[in-house]
């Protein structure tokens, strides 16, 4: 190749190698967001076929109530679950307990507080 030649065809051959090196950039990145989505997908599938967790049980209710420092009074069985009668020093308790039920698969349905002479009293529809 000549100087004259290259001198003629730089800027078309500038403009190739540019547009070369945009598609394997282009490239690149569709294959590290296939093989990204690859690996979601395969931990989909793995959660999918792993065993579910127990339902809630009244056994490890009791439990559960008592490290957080709740009195369970009353449990009583309704059609759809359980209607929690207790005690508790404070709402943050109260609070902390029901997000532990529904990080164990509950689902509080609804809840009352209120105040006697002894602290708090509550009352939980909870269906496990």
């Amino acid at each position: 190749m000549s100087r004259e030649w290259m001198r003629h065809h730089r800027l078309p051959l500038t403009w190739c190698v540019v547009v070369l090196l945009l598609v394997l950039l282009a490239l690149r990145e569709g294959v590290a967001f296939w093989q990204e989505q690859r690996q979601w997908q395969a931990l989909a599938e793995s959660l999918a076929a792993q065993p579910r967790q127990p339902a809630l049980t009244l056994e490890a209710l009791h439990p559960s109530a008592q490290a957080r420092h709740i009195e369970l009074v009353e449990v009583q069985s309704e059609d759809e679950g359980w209607l929690l009668r207790g005690k508790v020093a404070d709402a943050q308790a109260l609070q902390g307990w029901l997000q532990a039920l529904r990080d164990d698969g509950a689902q509080p349905l609804q809840w009352g507080l209120e105040r006697d002479t002894e602290g708090l009293r509550f009352t939980v529809r909870l269906r496990p």
